[in-house]
């Protein structure tokens, strides 16, 4: 039988990029016997994106159910109600990704076999090597190891990597842990999975530079200078750091 699979996707401002995102990603997951539903989360989009995804309903494999939150919430909120929809399917196996296209489809496809053949494995998250982003960003994730390090005692690849693999049964009991409005989820979620005695596996993946026309992106819009720091991941920063150390893993 294929194995049901729900990508959970964060989209704000996608349209230069996301047909071309999903129309590989679909590809590459059918290839390996996946029935996919992707459950795309739109955070008031103001581009063409929801157009694009509506020519993609009638040319992907799988189905696509979007929702389009009813204010702009930002990354982490929007994540956090992607992930909520995709464990609220029947699917087997939830995927989270991002829709900025930087992971290669095929490597996703052997992940999800590898951790559908596996029975050691709770979490699979993809390590990315030789990183395209700017160089603030590569800074946050180093910054986050030291942190994951210091506040619980858990040492992480790449914490804050939006490729991961997990079974739905283990998201729906874990997500309840989480706050209403995590600034980010994935790295909360990341020490659930090692506090409640899960098997983390770290599998190294490219990646590649964002799709579209705009290498940045448009989660830091208003500031697309690669040499200075954006002031919106400042305070992302700042809001994520205070509410980690709040924040109690255990209730």
């Amino acid at each position: 039988m294929p194995i049901k699979v729900a990508i959970a996707m964060p989209l704000y401002n996608e349209e230069d990029g996301i047909e071309d995102t999903l129309l590989e990603l679909d590809l590459a997951l059918h290839q390996v016997g996946a029935q996919c539903s992707y459950f795309i989360q739109n955070d008031c989009s103001t581009d063409g994106s929801l157009g694009a995804l509506e020519r993609l309903e009638k040319v992907l494999a799988g189905s696509i159910f979007v929702e389009t939150n009813p204010t702009n919430l930002r990354h982490g909120p929007t994540t956090l109600r992607a992930y909520r929809r995709a464990t609220q399917s029947d699917c087997d196996v939830v995927i989270q990704l991002d829709s900025d296209g930087q992971f290669k489809s095929s490597e996703v496809a052997m992940m999800l076999e590898r951790f559908a053949s596996s029975h050691d494995v709770d979490l699979i998250i993809g390590a990315r090597k030789s990183r395209t982003d700017p160089w603030y960003r590569q800074v946050v994730t180093r910054s986050l190891r030291i942190l994951l390090l210091f506040r619980f005692g858990i040492r992480s690849v790449d914490p804050n990597s939006p490729i991961r693999i997990a079974r739905r049964q283990d998201l729906t009991a874990l997500l309840n842990y989480l706050p209403t409005n995590p600034v980010i989820p994935n790295i909360m979620l990341t020490v659930l999975f090692h506090k409640h005695k899960k098997i983390v596996r770290y599998t190294p993946t490219s990646h590649l530079a964002r799709r579209g026309n705009d290498q940045i992106g448009t989660m830091w819009s208003g500031d697309h200078s690669l040499r200075t720091i954006p002031k919106s991941l400042i305070s992302l920063c700042v809001m994520a750091t205070r509410q980690l150390f709040r924040w109690r893993v255990h209730r």
